[in-house]
């Protein structure tokens, strides 16, 4: 139900931390990768070769991150689909209402003009 549902400590920061290191480390192979490319070093290739897959690792990680906190938040999707879906609605109508106030003030201006 919406505002009964109290958050619990959600997921462990320590969860996150191989994000981190994943980040240096990419970092780090993606830099020597370029300064040996420039070298004319093969091994330059392999580096950025090994950044680009620890990346599809993390993004394979950052999904299971995903479930996670949405399997241990499950009491609280439902208030986050409601405040979403009121979003989307209120902005809905507002660009609707927009779309015609425009479409009606530029269709007078433009009939004004054609008749003068």
């Amino acid at each position: 139900m919406i505002g009964q549902s109290t958050p619990s400590e959600g997921l462990s920061s320590g969860l996150f931390q191989p994000l981190i290191v994943a980040a240096l480390v990419y970092a780090a192979l993606f830099i020597a990768g370029r300064v040996l490319e420039g070298r004319g070093d093969p091994r330059g290739e392999r580096a950025g070769d090994l950044a680009f897959a620890l990346m599809l690792l993390m993004g394979a990680y950052v999904v299971v991150l995903t479930v996670s906190a949405l399997a241990s938040e499950y009491e609280l999707l439902y208030d986050m689909l409601v405040v979403i879906g009121i979003i989307v609605a209120f902005f809905g109508v507002l660009i609707l209402v927009l779309l015609l106030i425009f479409e009606k003030g530029v269709g007078a201006i433009g009939r004004l003009r054609r008749r003068g």
